[in-house]
């Protein structure tokens, strides 16, 4: 299904669950941990040795695994908040409360106010209470939940901002290489393991008992962050399972198909013709994709506060470079939502400190070519071959991408 009552209802389980925070972000300073302070060295043991004799982050690790491996079942009262840039709250993005439950290996009920989430039985229902809507999903047999997440965004979006899911299924070795040290979280003393590898998760842990606290999710340096805290944690034994069901709820609409069609990936447009547009660049000038048939035209769907979209974007304008006297078109496809103005500024202040001259073509305002060309994340880079076709889509911020691009360029102009 194509449109606006779609797409607003995809946005509603975004603001209702999520904060879609995109990939690959700095490890945030201490300044911008909000309400978790980093306890300065000087002051270490004044603040913390008074109030814990000894906290070992090994030992609070060691707790941690301890009290998280082989969990049968598992409950939190789980609060999500979204602060911005600034530590301030997001209005648009209001503190949510959910009821949290698993009992594996796929059994799950999360319940917030505006948005259900249950799975039993080889099914998953994913209910829009505020829309009066609803879908069933199936859940593969290998690989369960996770597998269900990763091949589908809407449901990876939605449960991956309970970072403790992860946690309870898979175990706690992962963070065994996870950097750990004693910080202060609400005034009281917690060891912070942060992801070694980007630095966007941190999860904080109590010292001596290895309970988690909270999660803390990262979108780039300065950019905003989703809080996770997990109240009232109970485990094994201690959960009671009620009874499941993953049947479509009495008086709610039966969105599923819709929802199936629309997750299906960009890459199953290879082969079909590129779906024409005409939008205009950040000059105002008229550009429409038909009216470049006959040569290869490189899309690059992107954000100015898209972390890897800004890593990208560079090597995209390298091979630009080396292409300029060749029949092909580069095009960054900028989907910035902000005021027009606002959007500008933004792209010139990350273009011109990076040398990027390849011309910005603003979608932002065009929901329907995000769904014609089936993006669901970004950068989404979609390469048109001279006949009109689409030759090839990339997903994601793929390694050696300026080689990558001259093989795709090279076997598209071979296609005409």
């Amino acid at each position: 299904m194509k449109g606006n009552s779609m797409i607003f209802r995809m946005k509603t389980i975004a603001g209702a669950a999520t904060l879609a925070l995109m990939l690959a972000a700095p490890a945030l300073s201490p300044a911008q941990l909000g309400s978790v302070d980093k306890v300065p060295e000087s002051s270490m043991e004044s603040t913390l040795q008074e109030k814990l004799p000894e906290i070992s982050p090994k030992k609070a690790l060691e707790a941690f695994a301890g009290k998280y491996a082989g969990l049968g079942a598992y409950s939190a009262t789980v609060k999500l908040s979204a602060l911005g840039g600034d530590g301030k709250p997001m209005d648009q993005f209001p503190a949510q409360t959910a009821e949290f439950a698993y009992w594996a290996p796929n059994d799950l009920s999360m319940d917030f106010d505006a948005l259900d989430v249950t799975s039993t039985g080889g099914e998953m229902l994913v209910s829009l209470v505020g829309e009066k809507s609803a879908m069933v999903l199936d859940v593969p047999e290998e690989g369960g939940i996770q597998a269900l997440m990763e091949e589908n965004p809407l449901v990876g979006n939605i449960l991956g901002q309970i970072p403790i899911l992860d946690i309870v299924v898979n175990g706690t070795d992962g963070f065994a290489n996870w950097n750990a040290e004693v910080t202060e979280l609400d005034s009281k003393p917690a060891v912070a393991l942060t992801d070694p590898e980007d630095g966007t998760h941190t999860l904080f842990i109590d010292p001596l008992s290895g309970s988690a606290l909270r999660s803390q999710l990262s979108m780039g340096n300065g950019g905003p962050k989703l809080l996770v805290e997990y109240d009232d944690q109970a485990f094994g034994e201690d959960v009671p399972k009620p009874e499941l069901s993953t049947e479509i709820p009495e008086g709610y609409d039966d969105i599923t198909a819709q929802v199936v069609a629309m997750m299906k990936g960009p890459d199953e447009l290879i082969g079909q013709p590129a779906p024409d547009f005409t939008l205009k660049t950040m000059e105002g000038k008229e550009v429409s994709l038909a009216d470049q048939k006959g040569k290869v035209v490189v899309m690059d769907f992107w954000a100015t506060w898209c972390p890897p979209c800004k890593k990208g974007m560079p090597i995209l304008q390298k091979v630009a470079d080396e292409m300029k006297d060749e029949n092909v078109v580069f095009w960054a496809m900028n989907t910035d939502q902000d005021p027009m103005e606002e959007r500008k500024a933004k792209i010139v202040d990350f273009t011109s400190s990076n040398d990027i001259t390849m011309t910005q073509v603003m979608t932002g305002d065009d929901e329907d070519l995000m769904t014609d060309y089936l993006v669901k994340s970004i950068p989404t880079t979609v390469i048109v071959a001279p006949d009109g076709k689409i030759a090839n889509v990339h997903v994601g911020l793929v390694p050696d991408l300026a080689d990558v691009l001259r093989e795709d360029i090279k076997s598209a102009m071979e296609s005409k």
